[in-house]
């Protein structure tokens, strides 16, 4: 410890020390993380905003990679689905009189609305065993993107064909199999 006195009117005493001040760890840490971030900020704001950019990245690839999970599904779903009702009206017409599916009726049943209390969490699926298909619960935005290329995707599949029908007096969309019997999906 030393002193100094004030050459000034008022003689006083200062004193100063050679060592460094006693301070305790947090404050020490606190304060070479404020001196750090006030030298660095630049730099630490260019790495904070990387490392957000790569996290909004990544969480775009992977809903992408999800959402073309879902829609592979459903086309073959679809396609399946088609198929199986050409077949139905082939082998009995009576009881089976439309030769397709309606396109409102198998978005309705694959991707079914939640309602209520039968709210589900979102992206949850679950297998229906009575008929082979996964019914997707989706939010309704996400549900109409989803089916909208679906769609797309159906339309490119040359054993299909689709159609306006009347059903029970309504015009309705029908996705046809116009396909072989040897080009069944299920054979």
């Amino acid at each position: 410890v030393g002193s100094t006195l004030d050459q000034g009117t008022r003689q006083t005493r200062l004193l100063y020390s050679r060592q460094p001040p006693i301070m305790t760890f947090t404050c020490r840490l606190r304060r070479s993380l404020w001196e750090t971030s006030r030298a660095y900020w630049l730099e630490l704001s260019i790495f904070g905003g990387m490392v957000m950019g790569g996290a909004f990245i990544w969480y775009k690839i992977q809903a992408k990679g999800r959402e073309d999970h879902i829609v592979g599904k459903l086309v073959d779903d679809v396609v399946d689905a088609v198929c199986e009702e050409a077949e139905n009206n082939r082998a009995d017409p009576v009881r089976h009189p439309i030769p397709g599916l309606a396109v409102v009726q198998l978005k309705d049943y694959l991707l079914p609305i939640s309602v209520g209390s039968v709210k589900r969490r979102e992206h949850e699926n679950s297998y229906d065993e009575n008929t082979g298909y996964t019914k997707w619960h989706l939010r309704e935005s996400e549900r109409d993107k989803i089916w909208e290329k679906v769609h797309q995707m159906v339309l490119r599949n040359s054993n299909i064909r689709e159609t306006l029908m009347d059903l029970n007096g309504e015009g309705h969309l029908i996705w046809q199999w116009i396909g072989s019997h040897a080009l069944s999906p299920k054979k």
